[in-house]
């Protein structure tokens, strides 16, 4: 993330802070793109917020793991413009369903859904996921996954 887009995900992060949104201010002021470079951006964050999201993925994965939650439909109510809680559950439901209030939020997922160049960069999320698979199927003495090769460090 370049400098300009720190400063703009710095300043829109100060607008967030301290502010009380309701119902219909997620629909004049939210800003999903802002909302996901503050708090979603590994190359940026903290060390702590970066850790606090491998955290949260790590234990998503184990959730959705053989032998954990799985099913048909999974649905996610307040998805909001992010994907990464869901990246573990792809392999466990046949079909996810994601909901929001806003429109905005529902409209940066389909982008990242239908692979448009302006869509969030998941890639970092996908490899914490993809790292963990990796292991498992170590563990479990099958062949690595096909993609493993693209598994780096953040």
């Amino acid at each position: 993330m370049g400098n300009r887009s720190r400063r703009e995900a710095a300043r829109s992060a100060a607008r967030m802070e301290g502010k009380l949104y309701k119902g219909q201010d997620y629909k004049t002021e939210f800003q999903p793109r802002d909302y996901l470079k503050t708090f979603y951006a590994f190359d940026s964050g903290t060390v702590a917020e970066n850790e606090i999201l491998k955290f949260n993925l790590n234990n998503l994965f184990e959730t959705f793991s053989p032998g954990g939650i799985g099913g048909d439909i999974l649905i996610d109510v307040g998805t909001g413009p992010t994907i990464y809680q869901l990246i573990s559950a792809c392999e466990a439901f046949r079909e996810i369903i994601m909901s929001d209030y806003s429109e905005l939020n529902l409209r940066e997922v389909d982008k990242w859904l239908k692979k448009d160049p302006g869509a969030y960069d998941w890639s970092p999320a996908i490899r914490v996921w993809a790292r963990g698979r990796q292991e498992q199927v170590a563990g479990e003495g099958g062949p690595a996954p096909k993609d493993s090769h693209a598994v780096t460090d953040m």
